[in-house]
Formats: structure tokens, C-alpha cells, sequence
């Protein structure tokens, strides 16, 4: 393991892989999807966010604890390549398309931090509000979008690198996602219990969707009819007809739902279901929006991320872990 020297604290050294296979063990049934926990690792204290590379190829990992560190990991073996001391506690990651840039919320920092993949180098770091948690860049790499937990989303710039505007979503937007043409932009605001639909060039709200508890993350199908909103609140995940702005089901769920993945054909969603009791991932059907499976895990799951090719599903469990969903 490589250790950027971009702070004088020194890296915290990982403890030794732990392996979560007792949810797989014995006969697998071919379940036509990713059902099981394959592998994992031990990792540094309050892992957060995940985002792969463009080839699936490497994974970056943040952690939201006073150590800040953010580690560059092989996908084959979940090893660590790279680790990267971030003041301000990352939270949430984003890179651009061409996976040139990765973009990091520094949720203690109050700003957003700027990786040079290349070379895993600190470029600068861009003032912004009061405790980002989310980011996430546009389809077409011009902007970065920043959520907080409570104000407005905050419009970034690559060009520049400077804040360039701000869309008041009535606060508490932690999940963001766009429609698949990219013209639109979905935000949940989970004080205003609704789903903002942001015209994404001209950065206003042009529609909201009500009645959605605590609306937590959203994930958009391909098709651009439908997109999934988690509502902890309810402890269940909505459809949601986008195009008519109505609620079309609910999903209920034993938990309650906070972060979700859809695999790239839309055809599954995971939901990762938080709670004293109830950790895991459920498996939703979307053909007739049914939950089909569900994956015990360990830990209480903050973030996950999708290969492009659907075969593999990262999870990041609170308090120190990231699993592997697999065949």
C-alpha cells in the first residue's frame, strides 16, 4: 500500500481482510441476479462513500472520521493502492465521465475537494456551504452538484472550479440522480418530504413529487418513466411516475430504506435497509415492483456502487467495512 503524504497525521494501517461469506455459504441457487455476499474487507473507521472507476477497474473509499483518509482500491482483491489524507472528513464521492477528476464532499470542511486521478494529487479544494454530504457530476462533465443536509444545491463549475450557482430544493437533499437523457436532475428533500425535479440547464426546480416521507435517496430507470425514491420514514421504497409527477407504489420493506443502486438495466434495485435490526440489502423487482431477495449483511450499509456491467455491487457498512455482492 502507497501512502500520500498529504498531511503530516500519518495513515492508519488496515486491519486484515475479513471475509463476510457466512451469508453464502453452502448451495447458491442461481437467482439471474447478484444475490450474495462474496467477498470483503476491514477498512478504516466510518467508511462512507464509493465510487468505481470508469473500467471497474479500481474503487475510491471515503471515510467521514477525524482521520479523513480516502483509499484507492483494486476491485479484484479489494487491495489498497493508494491512501489520501483529506482535511474535513470526505463524505461523499463523484468522478467526472472520463474519470479524470474525482470530486469529494468534505462534510466537516465546509468545502469540496479535487483529486487528479492521474496521479491521486490534491488540487484544490472550492469553498461551499455548510456541510456537504453528496456530489455528484453531470452526465456531460461540465458540473459538479453538491447536497447538503440542510440549504440549497450548490452548482459547481469544472471549467473553473468555482461555485456557480445554487437551487433551493427546500433543504435536506442527500440523494441526487439524473434522468437518463441528463436534463433533468432529481433531488430528494427529505425536510420537505418530496422529490425536486431540477431542469438541469437552467438549475430550477420546475416540478416537485409530494408525500414522500422522509425522502431519502432516488434512483432513476432507464426508461425515464419511473424513478425510486427510499422513504425511512414509511420504511418502504415509492415508484414514482415521473412524467405524470404521481405515486404509482409502495414497497414495503423491514427497515427502513436509506441509500439504493439499480443495476444498469434497470431491471433490479437494491435498497439498503438500516436499522438496530433489520441490516441488509433488498432486492426489488421492478417489472412488478416486488422484493425478491434479501442479503443479510454486516454492518449498517451508508453507500453502494454498481460495475457497469451489473455483475458486482460495492457496500459500504458502518462502522468499518465494504462488501462485494456477487453471483
Amino acid at each position: 500500500m502507497r501512502t500520500r503524504a498529504l498531511s503530516l497525521r500519518a495513515a492508519p494501517t488496515i486491519a486484515a481482510a475479513a471475509l463476510f461469506l457466512a451469508a453464502c455459504s453452502g448451495p447458491r441457487p442461481d437467482l439471474g441476479f447478484p444475490g450474495y455476499v462474496v467477498s470483503g474487507t476491514r477498512t478504516g473507521s466510518e467508511p462512507r462513500g464509493v465510487v468505481l472507476t470508469p473500467d471497474d477497474e479500481h474503487l475510491y473509499l471515503t471515510h467521514c472520521s477525524s482521520s479523513g483518509y480516502v483509499y484507492y482500491m483494486r476491485t479484484s482483491d479489494l487491495s489498497v493502492e493508494d491512501s489520501m489524507f483529506i482535511a474535513g472528513s470526505p463524505y461523499g464521492a463523484t468522478l467526472t465521465p472520463g474519470g479524470d477528476y474525482l470530486y469529494l464532499a468534505c462534510t466537516y470542511g465546509e468545502g469540496v475537494a479535487v483529486l487528479r486521478t492521474s496521479d491521486n494529487s490534491l488540487r484544490e479544494v472550492i469553498p461551499v456551504g455548510h456541510q456537504p454530504n453528496r456530489v455528484l457530476a453531470a452526465p456531460d462533465g461540465r458540473h459538479v452538484y453538491v447536497g447538503y443536509a440542510g440549504g440549497p444545491v450548490t452548482v459547481i463549475s469544472t471549467d473553473s472550479n468555482r461555485v456557480m450557482d445554487s437551487i433551493d430544493v427546500r433543504g435536506g437533499n442527500w440523494g441526487m440522480d439524473f434522468s437518463p437523457d441528463g436534463q433533468y436532475l432529481y433531488v430528494c428533500s427529505e425536510n420537505d418530504n418530496s422529490l425536486a425535479i431540477v431542469h438541469r440547464f437552467k438549475h430550477l426546480v420546475v416540478a416537485r413529487v409530494g408525500a414522500l416521507h422522509g425522502a431519502y435517496d432516488v434512483v432513476a430507470m432507464p426508461g425515464g418513466r419511473y424513478v425510486y425514491v427510499s422513504c425511512p420514514g414509511l420504511e418502504c421504497v415509492i415508484c414514482v411516475d415521473i412524467t405524470e409527477g404521481r405515486i404509482v407504489a409502495y414497497i414495503p420493506l423491514q427497515g427502513a430504506p436509506y441509500c439504493m443502486a439499480a443495476l444498469p438495466d434497470g431491471e433490479y434495485i437494491y435498497a439498503a435497509v438500516g436499522g438496530d435490526n433489520a441490516q441488509g440489502v433488498a432486492v426489488i423487482r421492478t417489472s412488478d415492483n416486488t422484493v425478491v431477495h434479501r442479503i443479510p449483511i454486516d454492518g449498517w450499509p451508508t453507500c453502494m456502487a454498481v460495475t457497469s456491467a451489473g455483475d458486482r455491487i460495492y457496500v459500504v457498512t458502518y462502522p468499518s467495512g465494504l462488501l462485494v455482492i456477487g453471483y
